[in-house]
Formats: C-alpha cells, sequence, structure tokens
C-alpha cells in the first residue's frame, strides 16, 4: 500500500528513537473496558504506564541475541512489531530473566519497564569467586555436612540442631512419619527453604556462599509427582538445565539420548513425547533423567516412588541404585518407608518432630534401635528379615552339593530364605555369575543369622 506511514516511529530508518520491553505482552488491551479498536493502530515503542526510563541498549541486545533472533525495534520489521498487522507482537517463545553481571535491577516505574530494564542477562565470568563451584571438576567430590542446622515456623522448630554427615557417593535416607521435618530438612539443602539457624556445608563451603538459583543448578532435585512440564516434550524437559547453564545443541541432543537409553527409553520413540503420553512410571524416569541431565554430584530425592505401585516401585528402586553406582552420586533421599530406607540407603537418618534420633548404618539401626520410637519405626516383627536382605549369600555359603532351583550367589539371605522355606528344603545350590557351582545355603545357616545380635 501507497501512502504515509501511519505514525513517524513506523517508519524504517537507522539509529534507535526508543528502547522497548523485549517481553511486551502480546497484542491485547491495556485496562479493563479502555481504548478499544484505534488502540491497535498506536505507537507501542515504550511502555504506556507513566514516564519510565528505557530498559539499556545493551540489555536488550543481549536479550535478543539469547533469544535466538536479531535485533529489532518496533521501527523495524521484526519481533517486536509487523507494520500492517494490527500491531502484533511477534509470539514465538524467548527464554526469560537474564541478566547482566554486576546490573542492578531497575527497582522504579512501572512492571512492564521494569521487565524491560531487568530482563537482560546476567553472566557469570569464569574469573568470577562466584562461579567457582559451577566449574568443578565433575570428578570431585561432594560431602554434605548438617552443623546444628534449624528451621523455625511461627516459633515452632520444624527442624531442630540437627547434624549429621553425608560421605560421598553414598545414598543417605531421611525416615520419619509425617511431620517429622525430613522434607523441610532436604529442601534446606538447595535452599528452597532457608535455615533459622545452623550451617549446610557442601565440601566445606557454605550453601549460603552462592545465590540460590546457582546452586540449585548443580543439585539434582527429584519430587513424588515427577514436576514435568506438560508442554514441553520429554526431550525438552529432559534439556532444561543444560539449556540454562548455555549448553550447545549438540552436547544437548546428546545427552538427552544418552539418558533416555539409560533409562531404557527409546530415544527416537520417547523424545518427541508430551508427559500425558507416558504411564506413571515412565515419567518418573524422564523426571530422575532431568535431574540428572547437567551431571550433578549430589541428588536430591523427595519421596521419589512414592506414587508408584509396588512393581515399578522395586524396579525403579533397582534402576537407582545402578545409575547411582555409574555416576557415584552423592543422593539425598526422603523417605517414609523403612523398607526403602533399608534397601537404598548406605545410611539411615530417623527423624520425629524435627529431631534426629538416630544417624548410622541400616544392619546398626535394625540391630540396635536407639530409641522406642525407633524400634517400633523399624518393626519389632520385620527386623530379622529386613537383616537378612541387606546381605547377599556370600557370607553363608557352605561346601557341597544341594538338589532343588539353585540361586544366584547375588540374591540377598531374605530371598533363600523365602525360597527354602516355599520349596520345604533344607539346602540349595548357589551359583556364581557364569552358572559355576559355588556350594550351597542351608535353611539352619539363614536362622542363625537372623538372630538379634548380642
Amino acid at each position: 500500500m501507497g501512502g504515509k506511514p501511519w505514525h513517524k516511529g513506523h517508519r524504517r530508518g537507522p539509529g534507535l528513537r526508543c528502547a522497548v520491553s523485549l517481553f511486551a505482552p502480546a497484542h491485547r488491551r491495556q485496562h479493563r473496558g479502555g481504548a478499544g479498536a484505534g488502540a491497535r493502530t498506536r505507537d507501542r515503542r515504550c511502555a504506556r504506564h507513566g514516564n519510565d526510563a528505557p530498559a539499556k541498549t545493551v540489555q536488550d541486545r543481549v536479550s535478543a541475541g539469547l533469544s535466538g533472533h536479531s535485533y529489532r525495534h518496533t521501527h523495524r520489521h521484526g519481533a517486536e512489531y509487523r507494520p500492517h498487522h494490527h500491531c502484533r507482537a511477534d509470539r514465538r517463545r524467548r527464554l526469560r530473566h537474564f541478566r547482566l553481571s554486576r546490573h542492578r535491577p531497575n527497582r522504579n516505574g512501572s512492571r512492564a519497564a521494569r521487565r524491560a530494564a531487568n530482563g537482560a542477562s546476567r553472566f557469570c565470568s569464569r574469573r568470577d569467586p562466584r562461579c567457582s563451584n559451577r566449574n568443578r571438576r565433575q570428578g570431585e567430590t561432594r560431602m554434605i555436612e548438617f552443623d546444628r542446622i534449624t528451621k523455625n515456623y511461627n516459633g515452632r522448630a520444624a527442624v531442630d540442631e540437627v547434624s549429621f554427615t553425608i560421605e560421598p557417593h553414598s545414598i543417605a535416607a531421611i525416615v520419619g512419619t509425617s511431620g517429622s521435618g525430613k522434607t523441610t530438612l532436604l529442601r534446606m539443602v538447595n535452599r528452597l527453604e532457608e535455615p533459622t539457624s545452623g550451617e549446610i556445608r557442601i565440601d566445606g563451603q557454605s550453601i549460603l556462599d552462592e545465590p540460590g538459583h546457582e546452586l540449585r543448578r548443580r543439585i539434582g532435585y527429584v519430587i513424588q509427582q515427577h514436576g514435568l512440564f506438560p508442554h514441553r516434550t520429554v526431550g525438552e524437559n529432559i534439556a532444561t538445565v543444560p539449556a540454562l547453564l548455555g549448553w550447545p545443541k549438540q552436547r544437548i541432543e546428546a545427552r538427552v539420548d544418552e539418558l533416555l537409553e539409560l533409562f531404557q527409553l527409546e530415544p527416537g520413540a520417547y523424545r518427541d513425547r508430551y508427559p500425558h503420553e507416558l504411564s506413571g512410571g515412565q515419567q518418573q524416569r524422564v523426571g530422575v533423567a532431568r535431574a540428572l541431565a547437567a551431571g550433578p554430584n549430589i541428588l536430591l530425592m523427595d519421596e521419589p516412588f512414592g506414587a508408584l505401585d509396588p512393581v515399578i516401585r522395586a524396579k525403579a528402586q533397582e534402576d537407582l541404585k545402578a545409575i547411582q553406582r555409574r555416576f557415584r552420586t552423592t543422593i539425598l533421599l526422603v523417605t517414609h518407608d523403612m523398607e526403602e530406607a533399608i534397601s537404598l540407603g548406605d545410611r539411615i537418618a530417623v527423624m520425629d518432630e524435627g529431631k534426629l534420633l538416630q544417624f548410622g548404618p541400616p544392619a546398626e539401626i535394625l540391630a540396635r534401635p536407639a530409641t522406642e520410637f525407633v524400634e517400633r519405626l523399624v518393626g519389632t516383627g520385620e527386623r530379622p528379615f529386613r537383616l537378612l536382605s541387606l546381605t547377599d549369600l556370600k557370607t553363608v555359603l557352605q561346601p557341597g552339593d544341594a538338589s532343588g532351583e539353585p540361586l544366584p550367589v547375588t540374591a540377598s539371605q531374605r530371598d533363600a530364605l523365602a525360597e527354602l522355606l516355599w520349596s520345604g528344603r533344607r539346602a540349595l545350590p548357589v551359583l556364581d555369575e557364569d552358572g559355576r557351582s559355588l556350594g550351597r545355603v542351608t535353611l539352619e545357616k539363614l536362622l542363625h543369622q537372623a538372630e538379634r545380635p548380642a
């Protein structure tokens, strides 16, 4: 169409006339019951609420570059304005909330202007000491120390001076009844909850020495309901943290496929699916894969298998132990199920009413519970069987032959006892991984193992 442009600001020409918000609202009325169709033809170069300072040009350039499109303004064909199309903004998704290093947020003016001024990227230099943790070698150890950590709510202690240490490359389980403070304790590690007093240290460094959002990017986190983004595909969900960390696209794609294969989800079949197209077990596996995507040395898990049925849950627990051995990840897991804590944990922390009652290996807690509450929690009738479930058959092997269905040497003593009782036999043969005979296991030996320690 010929003729004069609608407004002088619509002419395209060199130079910048007014910086605009890269995150301006996509075409909609600014006020309920306000301007109608005529408002669509207004110049939308600046924020409309009052006399607000424009965003800095450098921040606009950074944000535009991060969002994957060229640096454009309303007087050019591009991201924010398309002439003769009713001033509609480009609805293409863009990354948000990046800030330049040392940039101080603009807290003056309207909400639109503050978003415009504060929406630029905040990059952290590799020489910046605040980034030292992010640039650690993947092989370095992680050790979590709780030093008299306390969290109060309305004058009541949800966590009361808890102290213990989690060794690197181990699984620690926090177990207790509802309201015992176990989830609050877990959420203080990645600063989703801030402690009232005390200190949590990772490798000897306080978690308060760096911003919470940077801490959370290097700690994996899995919750019971998986927490997947419903509008993102499986691949996009897994890629969330690597994308925030600025990984190259090819590296992200390779990592996504690696984790899908690790969790027995064919990449070609599952990468482009959405969470609602997966079963509960598959959703949980994707949730764990997302938590491991950036290679964190610490993984926090809050009731991760609570919503799964018993068969899938047992398989998920075995998968977790295999993955932990492969990646040597330090895992802190919250559960209300003592059976799960015994099965997964190298150490168990038992909590009640915000206090730590006992912390130690599963065998120690089963054999010598510190309090009457711990004894009830481990279950008096279940204790002999839970003790047998901790050890394989290597320690109870005896020379000689036996008839019946052979047992693998990796089977637990509990499984062997169950098979002996079910088959009505006094002994069963035991084979190694190559199918060679190692000896036999007898009912008498297993019953002796299940006796209460002196």
